[in-house]
C-alpha cells in the first residue's frame, strides 16, 4: 500500500481553548505513524489561537480559521473537505491521543478491509490522579451493528473514531442541525453502509470537568431537541428495534436525561428521570438515585474506583 493510500487526516476543532489545544496538537504530531496531516479548524477563537495556529511551521499542519463561530459540526465538515487522507480521525481540543493511536488503527484496517469505521477504548480523566479510569466499549459494538440491533443508544466516542473518507463523503459528513450526540447521528448514517471495528485498548485520553457548565455535555434542553431530531431522522432504524431493545433504549435515554438534569441542579427533574429509567431497565442504581436524589457528583469517586476494579479484573485475568 502506497503512502498516499495510507495517509491519515487528523482534524482538531477548537474554540477559545488555546492552552488545551497545544497539548492536543502535540499528541497528534508525536504519533508513531509517519503518514499524517493535521488540520486545525479554529471556530473563530479570540484567545490567541490564531497567532498560535499561524506560527506552526510543521509541513504536516494546516491551520484554517473561521471568521464566524459556526459550531463543532460545521467546523468538522470544513476539516473533512480540506483533508487529503484516505482515513479521517477526529480530536477535540481538550483531549489527546496516546502515541500509538493511529498506527494501531491503521494496522487494524489493513487486517480488516471490510471495516469502514473503527473505534477504541479510552481513558476518562476528571483532572485528578485518582479520578481517572479506562473505559472499554462492549465487545458487541462491532461488526454489523444493524443486524445486532446495537444502535439503540450511543456506543462510541468521537475522538476514538477513524473513518474511511469515502464513507464520510457518501453521507455528507456531520449533520449541522445536530448540536449534541453528533457522533451518534453520524454513526446511524454510517452503519447503514459499513461494518464497525473495535480496538479495546484505550488509545485516547478524554478530559471531563463536571464543574464546567459551558461544556456541551452539561447542557440539557438543547440536548433534548437533538435527541428528538435524531429519532425523527432515523425513525426507520428505531422502529426495527425489538421490544426489549426499545426498553433498553428508553432506559438509557432517561438515565442520561437524569444525569444532565442534575448537572443544571434540577434535582426534582433528575429524580423523575431516574425513576423513569428504572421503570424501563429495572436498574437498582437508577431506583436508588431516583428515591434519594443522589447525583453523579456525589458518587463519582466510588464509580471511578469501581471502573478501575472492573478493568483490572478483566484485563489481569482475575
Amino acid at each position: 500500500m502506497s503512502s498516499e493510500k495510507k495517509l491519515v487526516s487528523a482534524i482538531i476543532i477548537t474554540h477559545n481553548r488555546l492552552k488545551q489545544l497545544k497539548k492536543a496538537v502535540e499528541s497528534v504530531l508525536n504519533q508513531d505513524y509517519p503518514y499524517m496531516e493535521l488540520i486545525i479548524v479554529d471556530d473563530a477563537s479570540e484567545d490567541g489561537t490564531e497567532q498560535y495556529g499561524e506560527s506552526l511551521s510543521d509541513s504536516k499542519v494546516y491551520y484554517v480559521r473561521l471568521l464566524e463561530h459556526k459550531g463543532g459540526n460545521y467546523a468538522r465538515n470544513v476539516g473533512i473537505k480540506k483533508s487529503r487522507g484516505k482515513y479521517i480521525a477526529f480530536l477535540d481540543d481538550d483531549d489527546y491521543w496516546y502515541r500509538n493511536k493511529i498506527s494501531s488503527q491503521i494496522d487494524y484496517f489493513c487486517k480488516h478491509p471490510e471495516i469502514g469505521i473503527l473505534h477504541t477504548g479510552f481513558t476518562v480523566d476528571y483532572g485528578k490522579c485518582f479520578l481517572k479510569y479506562n473505559k472499554i466499549p462492549n465487545r458487541s459494538y462491532q461488526g454489523d451493528i444493524i443486524e445486532k440491533q446495537k444502535y439503540a443508544h450511543p456506543f462510541c466516542c468521537t475522538v476514538t473514531l477513524m473513518i474511511r473518507k469515502d464513507l464520510l463523503n457518501l453521507c455528507g459528513g456531520f449533520d449541522e442541525n445536530v448540536h449534541y450526540w453528533q457522533e451518534y447521528e453520524l454513526m446511524l448514517q454510517l452503519i447503514r453502509k459499513t461494518k464497525v471495528g473495535l480496538i479495546e485498548q484505550p488509545l485516547v485520553l478524554v478530559s471531563r470537568n463536571l464543574n464546567d457548565t459551558k461544556r456541551l455535555t452539561n447542557q440539557f434542553s438543547e440536548w433534548i431537541e437533538s435527541v428528538d431530531y435524531i429519532h425523527q431522522k432515523h425513525n426507520d432504524l428505531f422502529e426495527m428495534l425489538s421490544i426489549e431493545n426499545k426498553k433498553k433504549m428508553l432506559g438509557y435515554y432517561y438515565k442520561e436525561a437524569a444525569y444532565r438534569a442534575s448537572m443544571i441542579n434540577d434535582k426534582i427533574l433528575s429524580k423523575k428521570f431516574y425513576i423513569q429509567a428504572y421503570c424501563q431497565s429495572h436498574s437498582l442504581e437508577c431506583l436508588i438515585r431516583g428515591i434519594f436524589g443522589i447525583s453523579k457528583k456525589n458518587t463519582l469517586l466510588f464509580e471511578v474506583l469501581f471502573m478501575k476494579l472492573q478493568y483490572f479484573c478483566k484485563y489481569r485475568g482475575l
